[in-house]
């Protein structure tokens, strides 16, 4: 029975396609973006760090853009600086929503005690 509800979660994947692509979409950028910043040089995202407007290459494989940034670099790197901004962004809604949330209740208990002060 244990090993049941071990893999029932997997079960719930199979039912559910879009938690499955979308889970499969996340780890790739995770992945990407990861192994990205640990095989590629991160200072080739500065500009002037190659010439500039250079087509595909072995050296650039996505080419560079007219500051000479290798395009690659700049995409693996602002691949993670999205994820961080829209991770904080997140934690600020839940946060600004659970202090809402609270104050209101918090109000509405005053008011059922003190009716005439609301």
């Amino acid at each position: 029975m244990a090993e049941r509800h071990g893999w029932a979660w997997l079960r719930y994947l199979r039912r559910n396609r879009p938690l499955l692509i979308g889970g499969i979409l996340l780890m790739a950028l995770v992945l990407f973006s990861g192994i990205g910043q640990l095989v590629l040089d991160t200072g080739n995202a500065e500009p002037l760090s190659a010439m500039p407007n250079l087509p595909p290459s072995w050296d650039a494989l996505l080419g560079t853009d007219s500051q000479g940034r290798d395009l690659l670099t700049v995409l693996v790197i602002g691949t993670m600086l999205t994820g961080k901004i829209g991770l904080l962004a997140g934690g600020m809604g839940v946060a600004i929503g659970t202090v809402v949330r609270l104050g209101r209740f918090v109000r509405r208990r005053w008011c059922c005690v003190r009716p005439a002060t609301c």
